[in-house]
């Protein structure tokens, strides 16, 4: 008697377990439009928001670095099994934010045209702005790094941008480049 309600429930079960690998794999079959009818492909794929938020607890100051990623592009063209492929790298836009004791002291956006006194206008149609972090904060200053580059290369242009206590200017180093 037991084996009698056992075997339909048995039977039951494989069949909803084969019915819903059947449903996955409907799922998996349909069609998914990806980069490889395609040549482009994009850096980052889809354009996103980064956000570093530091507080130096000391001197009761919060800086936040916003990195947004842009509709602009610097493209990649190179062939790869005869085929035409374009990588394009987002270009992004920083935006700079210090706080001390809940008084904003700068709030600032740039981008790799803000350094047109320092990067030439080629130069800037293959680079993009790749990074921008804190540095290193003393009395006098906070000191943050920079740079802008073209992708998939060591050619870069990097800096620092030091922010003065005293009149609350942010200033623009170049980094030269050291040979050993």
């Amino acid at each position: 008697m037991k084996t009698t309600f056992c075997l339909p429930i048995l039977l039951l079960a494989i069949l909803s377990c084969s019915k819903k690998q059947e449903e996955k794999i409907e799922v998996f079959n349909k069609p998914i439009i990806t980069s490889e009818n395609s040549t482009d492909r994009f850096f980052p794929k889809e354009k996103t928001v980064e956000k570093f938020d530091t507080l130096i607890v000391d001197k009761n100051i919060k800086i936040s670095i916003t990195k947004s990623y842009l509709d602009s592009f610097v493209t990649n063209e190179f062939e790869n099994e005869g085929k035409k492929q374009v990588d394009k790298y987002r270009d992004a836009g920083i935006s700079l934010k210090i706080k001390q004791d809940n008084k904003t002291l700068l709030d600032t956006l740039f981008r790799k045209e803000n350094f047109n006194n320092y990067i030439d206008n080629n130069f800037q149609k293959i680079a993009v702005f790749h990074g921008y972090w804190l540095n290193e904060i003393d009395n006098e200053k906070i000191q943050f790094f920079g740079t802008i580059a073209k992708p998939e290369t060591d050619w870069a242009f990097d800096f620092h941008h030091n922010f003065y206590f005293k009149d609350k200017s942010l200033k623009t180093e170049i980094i030269e480049e050291t040979k050993e």
